[in-house]
Formats: structure tokens, C-alpha cells, sequence
């Protein structure tokens, strides 16, 4: 019994107890750091990029907050996207207003199916942002940016457009003003499309759709948007817009050529604003401004204008398909201004033949340069005051198109969503511009849930017990010395 009170006593067993003790304060300190961090989800970013910080516009945004918001994820149980959910993991930790969860959109159907508009399905992977009283939808379709893969032959994802369309989202369920959009229809016209509708809901646009034949523009239209009809509009329907615009309207006109039906009634409207539809496709002769081996699929130049602020910003140019041209009709009127937005080069020509492939231009072609985009703005005085007519007109429809957008990194998206903008004198910011997040020549390395429980129990317990035992082993060794 006095040896065993002795050897506690022996400088050895002081020794080795102290490092015993030494090695469990700090076995215990790790576990105590990695539970405070687990706890107050304190996260580093380690990635090249910082693929997973939040921008300081969203971390303006989030500052703003006065109101619970709740953030959706719809993956199916087993399939959850570990960047996406990273993401938004950092908007619920910067913000005491947000939480995030996951609803499986099988398992919770009738919960997904309240949030369904206009009868269109949300699909699996989409994100539902919900506040007081209104939400919104981002589409899965919103939330990857495709690009051709030459290697591969295919579409692959580029970037991840998370974080933009979660950020206006949320601007929008904050924002008290939102701006009625009425869509003419009624002859055939070619709709916006969804995805389009769904971008302008982002920016706080309302959507809605006009017959002219059946009723007149309302009182509270903020804008009204017309694309090709595919037969001409009536007399009555043009005379219409035109009294709509002389009274302060606001219009976005995306006109197509539509060959061999011709639309004097259409180009009424037009001309009596002071610029006519050339009627021929631009070719571009520069083949650093056309998709290759495809002339008629124009980058075209961006003019300084407040309309192009955000893609001049971005570095960015849209990506047309099929304009025709903008020039000058007969009627001019006092106060109009006519200013080119997107405007082909030089080295561009017009062809009327839309079946001549050739890529060269030919004898008695017309050259360019030539607007294919514009902002047309007038004051008028009348019986009742001064109105001020805005118009953005641009030579195709197809600057909407969702697959024209994401070939553009959405510049198309945001020449429009800036048109509207201007068309309604907005001074709430719109949109808010945020670069989405490359998914190219990332060097960060991704783990599944079952790596990250693994490295977690050898963290938390595998290495504290080899730790630990190395420190026992040690002990027993020098109280045997």
C-alpha cells in the first residue's frame, strides 16, 4: 500500500499525469470549439472563388430585414444539393429573420401546390421564398445557368444563379410598390415566356394579359408589352395604343419579321412615333459579335444608356436572334428622342431572303451599322397637361427567349427587366445585380452527408481516442522507467 502511495508521489507519475492532463484539456478544447461552431453554424470559406460567401449586396439586403422569412428548398429526400443548401445555410446565419428548410415535394404535395401560379408546376429543386403575405417561386430552371460543352456535345451547368434570384426575392417581398404589365393579346401574338414572366415577378413587375378587341387599356397600367402577333392588329386596337401613349403610356414593343403577312396597322403604331421597321435581317459580317457559323445570331454593341447600366456593368452583351433593323419614318414629332440601344457594326448587312444562307453580303444588300434595339421618349402637351410617352422598341421577340438568356449569361434578362425599368421611371433600384457563381475550374471539394459524418466522428472521436491512448501509453511506459 505505501508503494502505491509512493509511486503517486514519484516525479515520474507528476510527469506523465501532466501530460495526461495537458492532452485531455485539449482533446476537450477541440470538442468544446467544434460544438460552438456546429452551434452558431460558423462556417470558413476556403474555396479559391469564395463560392459560398454571400455578396455585399445580399448582405445589405439581409441588414434591411424587418420581417420573418422563410426559405423552401423542394429537393426529394436523398437528393439535396450540397452548394445550394450551403448557400442558403449562410443567408439564415447572417439573418435572425430567416429560416431555411427542406420540403420534399413528394411527400409534401399539398404544401408545394399552393404556391402553384398560373396552373404551372413547380418542379423538384426549386426554391420557395415566403413572407407576410407574398411570396415567390424560383424555378429549378432559374437556378443553374447552362452553357454548350463543345467536349461533350451537350449543355452542361456553367454557374449558379442562387444567390441573385434568392436576393431579389427577397427585395421583392420587402419592396411596398409593385408595377402593373399588361400583355397585349388576342392575334396570335407570341406570349412572353414563362421564364421571363417569372424574372419580371422577381423585379416586382405584375403580369397580366390584354385583350385590345374585348376591352380597353386600364387606368392602372403602368406598361403594356406587345410581342409579334402572327396576323395584323385592327384599326381599333392601334387606335388605342396610340391614344394610350399620347396620354403618357408606356410600352415595350418586340416586333418580329413576319414574312408575307404584312402589318400596316402594327407599323402605324410605330411610325407615328417617329422610327420604322427596316422589314430585313441583320446579318453580322464581325465574327467576334455572331455566334459561330451563325450571322444572324448577333452580340450586338451596347450604347451608353441607363437602360444598359446593369449589363455595361457586368461587361456583358445580349444575344439577338434573327432583328431587323430600326430607322426613321416620315413623321417626326417636336420633343421626340429616338436613342440606339443595341446596335449591330459596321461590318453588318440586311438581307430580306431569310432562306439565303450565304455569309458574305451581297450586291445591293443594305451595310450597316443598324439600331436593333431603341428608347423612344416624347412630351406632348394637350387639353389636360403635359404627358411624357416612353417606348423601348426592339426588332425581335426573340430577345425573351429563356435559352437565349442563359447562352447570355442573362444580359437578355437584364435589358429587359432594365427597359421596364426606365419605361416606368423606377426609383426603388429593380433588380439587383449579383455575378452568379461559377461552376468552371472550382478547386473546392465537395462532400457527401455520409463524408462529412464520417470525418466528424474521427474528429470528435476517433482522434481524441488515439490521442488520448498515446498519452496513456506514454504514462504507463515512464512509470515503469
Amino acid at each position: 500500500m505505501k508503494k502505491i502511495i509512493q509511486s503517486f508521489k514519484n516525479k515520474k507519475f507528476r510527469y506523465g499525469a501532466f501530460s495526461t492532463l495537458i492532452a485531455a484539456a485539449v482533446i476537450a478544447v477541440l470538442i468544446m470549439t467544434a460544438a460552438v461552431f456546429d452551434r452558431l453554424n460558423i462556417r470558413f470559406d476556403m474555396t479559391q472563388n469564395r463560392f459560398f460567401a454571400l455578396s455585399p449586396q445580399t448582405m445589405i439586403v439581409l441588414g434591411l430585414l424587418d420581417e420573418d422569412i422563410s426559405i423552401y428548398t423542394l429537393f426529394p429526400t436523398g437528393q439535396e444539393n450540397i452548394e445550394m443548401t450551403e448557400i442558403l445555410n449562410q443567408y439564415a446565419a447572417h439573418s435572425g429573420f430567416i429560416t431555411l428548410a427542406n420540403r420534399d415535394p413528394i411527400i409534401h404535395r399539398a404544401f408545394v401546390d399552393q404556391f402553384v401560379e398560373d396552373g404551372r408546376d413547380i418542379p423538384n429543386n426549386s426554391v420557395i421564398v415566403t413572407g407576410p403575405g407574398r411570396s415567390r417561386v424560383i424555378p429549378a430552371s432559374d437556378i443553374f445557368i447552362f452553357e454548350f460543352d463543345a467536349n461533350a456535345g451537350s449543355t452542361v451547368p456553367a454557374a449558379l444563379n442562387i444567390e441573385p434570384m434568392v436576393t431579389n426575392a427577397l427585395t421583392y417581398l420587402m419592396r411596398k410598390t409593385v408595377y402593373k404589365l399588361y400583355e397585349i393579346e388576342g392575334n396570335n401574338n407570341i406570349p412572353l415566356p414563362p421564364e421571363f414572366i417569372d424574372l419580371m415577378r422577381h423585379a416586382g413587375y405584375e403580369h397580366n394579359t390584354l385583350n385590345l378587341i374585348m376591352e380597353d387599356i386600364p387606368a392602372d397600367a403602368d406598361v403594356i408589352s406587345l410581342a409579334t402577333p402572327q396576323r395584323d392588329i385592327s384599326p381599333e386596337e392601334a387606335r388605342k395604343i396610340i391614344e394610350y401613349l399620347d396620354t403618357g403610356g408606356r410600352a415595350l414593343l418586340m416586333i418580329d419579321i413576319n414574312p408575307g403577312m404584312p402589318m400596316p396597322n402594327l407599323h402605324s403604331v410605330v411610325e407615328s412615333f417617329g422610327v420604322a421597321l427596316n422589314g430585313f435581317y441583320v446579318h453580322e459580317g464581325d465574327t467576334s459579335r455572331h455566334w459561330p457559323q451563325q450571322n444572324r445570331l448577333i452580340f450586338p454593341q451596347v450604347a451608353q444608356h441607363e437602360i444598359n447600366s446593369r449589363i455595361i456593368e457586368n461587361g456583358a452583351s445580349p444575344l439577338l436572334l434573327e432583328s431587323q433593323g430600326i430607322g426613321e419614318s416620315p413623321l417626326r414629332r417636336t420633343f421626340l428622342t429616338v436613342e440606339p440601344l443595341l446596335v449591330s457594326t459596321s461590318a453588318s448587312f440586311g438581307r430580306n431572303n431569310p432562306h439565303n444562307t450565304a455569309i458574305n453580303q451581297a450586291p445591293g444588300e443594305p451595310s450597316g451599322p443598324f439600331p436593333l434595339a431603341a428608347a423612344i421618349e416624347d412630351f406632348f402637351t394637350g387639353p389636360s397637361g403635359t404627358y411624357n410617352t416612353k417606348i423601348v422598341l426592339i426588332g425581335t421577340s426573340n430577345i425573351a427567349d429563356n435559352t437565349l438568356n442563359q447562352q447570355s449569361y442573362g444580359a437578355n434578362g437584364d435589358f429587359l427587366i432594365g427597359s421596364l425599368d426606365w419605361l416606368v421611371n423606377r426609383t426603388d433600384g429593380g433588380m439587383i445585380f449579383i455575378q452568379p457563381k461559377s461552376l468552371r475550374n472550382d478547386s473546392f471539394l465537395m462532400l457527401t452527408q455520409a463524408e462529412q459524418n464520417n470525418i466528424m466522428v474521427f474528429s470528435l472521436w476517433i482522434l481524441p481516442g488515439v490521442i488520448a491512448a498515446a498519452g496513456i501509453a506514454v504514462w504507463l511506459k515512464r512509470r515503469n522507467m
